[in-house]
């Protein structure tokens, strides 16, 4: 009797062991997905919160993160403080990516993906196509259109049309903005943000593909500018990018950017999409120089290249590939986190692809 009794509290005992190592372990990895994305639960975007590093950097540092160790989480730290040190607007083909700060994220999928449907009220407009792009249907929605309208030129202040994000995620994207400006311009990181959207017109919206097909290859804009991508769906989002001597060649690469994080490209960078399944949706914004005021937003065909008639991989085994690794470990803590920080006011619907029937 006394035996099985030592047998019982051994085992007793051997079980909330275990049970306060998980505990501490995932209370780790919840540090880490904080300490990264640099969630601040008082002002929701702290000071220095999006650190950005070169996009190929920046996923091999979160395909091989380990999140079992303090240690490990303060090397992470010391390479994305270092982050800006190797930030060059001009050279960096493939961009800048980091982590999605907390707060942001979850205000703009409460407001487009809640019960209300807001997604699908949306004024969108299909994108077109032409030459060698095949079936498929992808459309977009900018925030600043008026009501019925699908003008997507120039404009003072995105916010004054804007009745799709409520005031909270306006602040957050505008304070988003201008953290991503002050890492691609170190002369301007010492400003305040108003200081910023004087000299900086922001242009945010969305992406949702219906059916996907390769898009051609283009410009978002032939002046200064960062086209910022952040995927809203759980599987995330792929664009397909040239490299700098795209001229001598038509080979490109599959981007693959995970839930939880986003791209930052030059204006420069040649890529296009559109890719996801079915009811993808991502967060598309345009930060350029108020100087340059445009009447007319248009895609600037790459016509060295499309004339080419690049041959890409299937995307459909790219991206099982992408979300076959490591990377998929940190989404799936990315939204553990949400969830422990936010609690009720999180719903994990919002991370799937919206229903189009």
């Amino acid at each position: 009797m006394e035996d099985t009794h030592r047998k019982f509290k051994a085992s007793k005992a051997s079980i909330q062991q275990r049970y306060i190592k998980a505990k501490r372990e995932e209370e780790l990895r919840h540090r880490f997905i904080v300490s990264i994305s640099g969630y601040d639960p008082q002002t929701g975007l702290g000071k220095n919160c999006v650190r950005m590093l070169p996009t190929e950097q920046f996923l091999k540092l979160i395909e091989n993160l380990s999140y079992d160790s303090n240690v490990k989480l303060r090397q992470v730290e010391i390479q994305l403080n270092q982050g800006k040190e190797a930030m060059d607007y001009g050279s960096m083909q493939m961009g800048a990516s980091a982590c999605v700060p907390i707060p942001l994220l979850v205000n703009i999928l409460r407001d487009l993906k809640d019960q209300h449907g807001t997604v699908l009220r949306m004024g969108w407009k299909t994108i077109g196509k032409k030459d060698f792009e095949k079936r498929g249907v992808v459309k977009y929605c900018m925030f600043h259109w008026e009501r019925g309208s699908s003008y997507s030129g120039y404009i003072e202040d995105w916010k004054c049309h804007n009745e799709l994000l409520g005031l909270k995620s306006q602040e957050l994207v505008d304070d988003f903005a201008c953290q991503i400006l002050k890492n691609f311009r170190p002369d301007q990181a010492r400003k305040q943000h108003k200081e910023l959207l004087q000299k900086f017109a922001v242009f945010p919206g969305c992406v949702m593909t219906e059916s996907a097909y390769d898009q051609r290859a283009h410009l978002d804009t032939s002046s200064w500018g960062i086209i910022v991508h952040m995927p809203l769906c759980e599987e995330g989002l792929m664009i397909y990018s040239w490299p700098e001597d795209y001229s001598r060649t038509n080979a490109g690469k599959y981007i693959h950017v995970p839930f939880g994080s986003f791209l930052a490209l030059p204006a420069h960078s040649v890529h296009s999409g559109v890719y996801g399944n079915s009811g993808n949706i991502r967060f598309h914004m345009t930060i350029r120089e108020r100087d340059n005021i445009w009447m007319v937003d248009k895609l600037i065909d790459d016509d060295v290249i499309n004339k080419k008639g690049a041959k890409r991989n299937n995307w459909r085994s790219e991206l099982k590939k992408r979300l076959g690794t490591s990377v998929s470990i940190f989404t799936k803590q990315y939204i553990d986190t949400i969830r422990k920080k936010c609690g009720s006011v999180f719903c994990e619907e919002w991370t799937k692809n919206i229903s189009l029937k």
